[in-house]
């Protein structure tokens, strides 16, 4: 609840996103009762380009690209990380992205702003 009055404090006069990821994707039907008491829809990615892993954890920009066209599906979430992590430097999903971009272009999908499902 505080974190929700804070969101909502600093939204000042913006409507907030409709949606709620939890954070590791750890959830309940119970958490996911309470998010949506709150307003709150929430909604899952269904791949991750494990790019956040960094070299250390074996993650390149290719196999971030890999993982991403694997994925590819009709309604398909693709998971990203604008940074990296603690410590690190390297932002594989950043160096990814255009390539990413590319594959879902030359397979004719696109990449939507999830709020356009709410408006008819």
């Amino acid at each position: 609840m505080a974190a929700d009055r804070a969101l909502r404090e600093a939204g000042a006069g913006r409507a907030l996103t409709p949606f709620f990821r939890f954070p590791y994707s750890e959830t309940s039907p119970a958490h996911i009762l309470e998010v949506n008491a709150l307003g709150f829809a929430d909604i899952e990615y269904t791949a991750d380009t494990n790019g956040w892993k960094g070299t250390e954890g074996g993650m390149t920009v290719e196999r971030a690209v890999e993982r991403a066209v694997n994925a590819l599906r009709p309604g398909a979430i693709l998971q990203m990380h604008v940074g990296a992590s603690q410590g690190r430097t390297e932002v594989i999903d950043a160096q990814a992205l255009p390539r990413i971009l590319d594959a879902l272009a030359a397979r004719d999908y696109r990449v939507i702003d999830l709020r356009t499902l709410l408006t008819p």
